[in-house]
């Protein structure tokens, strides 16, 4: 990057000799100009993202981990900020960081590849199962398509382990967390507007979520920062990073209660469970929850507020039925699975009523991490959930028996935490394995789980290095 700096510069200086350049004024007045028209009537509209895509390229050739934070920050409100050019947004930057990660490689002296020997097995095995099936029945469409997208999102996975480094964790997850702080501050601006608190509870049932348009992409998001936060105000030893960390999860913690994504919630409430139990502060866990039984309890009208509220008759009785409709897919497809991606076409026959057909028109997976695994895949889609959470918590778990640094410490909790809001919002949602759609969220949940397999190579001085060239 360097030598192409200072040769741009030769060439520059070589154009126009220093003591021209005042006069050389107007040479540049004509020549931004000309270019300006020139990409106007080229691009029209889209000519105003040629100087943003020249500073994210000039940033990614300058600093490494740019076009990842750039992705962390943008990949979840980009369906909503450019919706229709989205995707083509979040593959070619994936495809950027991939390649600039390779050139690096090959080109630049950085011979070394690290990589996980359990994670690389649990990929292979993963691609090798996800060909089978998808050839089991006939190669779809639906197939083809994420074939591709596991064809793109696998590389990055591997290349997010060769990159991340423990010292990075605090600017990924701040990455992260940056639309849901800008999206968190639309959701007060929405409730603010509430003049009583019928207006209010009505505003909690519409759901609002900022940035994003759906209540539960945004607490899907949620769960993979707030635990962080979480973690490192109550673990971290630094005062202003825990003053910090403790004002970033108050914010993310209340716009998630405000949001009503009751999946997301209750992924927080393992979290919880999880942070009560490791502090050995089970007993203050107790009482809270003997108070709020205590409390709902003996007030109807708590009991109908919150009844109101998170409308739970309406959407337990949707979720009960594609469940019990993902149960009977299993049953005919108990081996082999439907195939990676073919849920939505599959489940089609149980959209019977008007409502169904014409409102929920698809349903994008089984609203259950586990049962949507099994309903693909078969019995080994059993496995590689179960894999996918058992392997970062049993690190994670053998770590904190390890003496590691305050930071360190904080980190390895809250990123378990993630892992366990994520077991909990499992029971709703797909987010460790998504066949359909973009990369997020898998993204970020392997990306999580990365944070602790390198934490604990980092203690046990383990792991595993390729190198590419000499």
């Amino acid at each position: 990057m360097r030598y192409l700096t200072s040769q741009l510069s030769y060439f520059y200086n070589g154009i126009i000799p220093e003591k021209y350049r005042q006069k050389a004024v107007p040479f540049y007045v004509i020549f931004i100009t000309a270019v300006s028209v020139t990409l106007v009537s080229l691009f029209g509209k889209d000519s105003l993202m040629i100087i943003p895509a020249m500073v994210i390229g000039y940033a990614a050739l300058k600093y490494p981990m740019f076009p990842l934070y750039l992705f962390f920050a943008t990949v979840t409100v980009t369906p909503y900020l450019i919706p229709g050019a989205h995707r083509i947004y979040s593959y070619s930057l994936v495809l950027l960081i991939i390649a600039l990660w390779f050139c690096r490689k090959m080109l630049m002296g950085y011979r070394a590849f690290e990589y996980s020997r359990m994670l690389l097995g649990y990929i292979v095995l993963f691609y090798f199962v996800l060909i089978c099936t998808a050839l089991n029945n006939g190669l779809t469409v639906l197939e083809i398509n994420s074939l591709v997208r596991y064809t793109i999102f696998f590389p990055l996975v591997l290349v997010v382990y060769d990159m991340y480094k423990p010292r990075l964790t605090l600017p990924i997850f701040l990455s992260i967390s940056l639309p849901l702080i800008v999206s968190s501050y639309y959701i007060f601006l929405v409730y603010m507007s509430a003049g009583n608190f019928i207006e209010f509870l009505n505003l909690y049932r519409m759901k609002p979520a900022g940035l994003f348009s759906n209540a539960n992409v945004f607490g899907v998001m949620m769960i993979f920062a707030a635990p962080f936060w979480i973690a490192l105000a109550i673990w971290g030893k630094k005062k202003y990073l825990r003053i910090g960390s403790a004002a970033i999860a108050l914010i993310l913690t209340i716009s998630l209660l405000l949001s009503n994504s009751r999946s997301a919630i209750v992924g927080i409430l393992f979290t919880a469970l999880f942070y009560f139990i490791i502090s050995k502060k089970v007993r203050y866990l107790l009482i809270t929850a003997v108070l709020l039984v205590v409390i709902f309890a003996s007030s109807p009208v708590i009991r109908i507020i919150t009844t109101v509220g998170f409308r739970y008759e309406q959407g337990t009785s949707r979720r009960v039925d594609v469940w019990n409709n993902s149960l009977d897919i299993i049953k005919r497809n108990a081996v082999f699975g439907i195939g990676s991606g073919n849920f939505p076409e599959v489940y089609k026959p149980n959209l019977k009523t008007a409502f169904d057909k014409g409102f929920i028109g698809s349903v994008a997976h089984a609203h259950n991490e586990f049962l949507h695994a099994v309903v693909e895949f078969g019995i080994m889609g059993l496995f590689f959930i179960t894999a996918l959470f058992y392997i970062p918590l049993k690190k994670g778990f053998l770590l904190l028996k390890k003496p590691l640094s305050d930071f360190d410490r904080a980190a390895v909790c809250g990123s378990m935490g993630i892992i366990f809001a994520n077991l909990g919002n499992s029971i709703f949602h797909a987010n460790a394995i998504q066949s359909a759609g973009g990369l997020f969220p898998p993204i970020l949940y392997w990306t999580t789980m990365i944070v602790i397999l390198k934490l604990y190579k980092k203690y046990e001085g383990t792991g595993n290095k390729l190198i590419l060239h000499k």
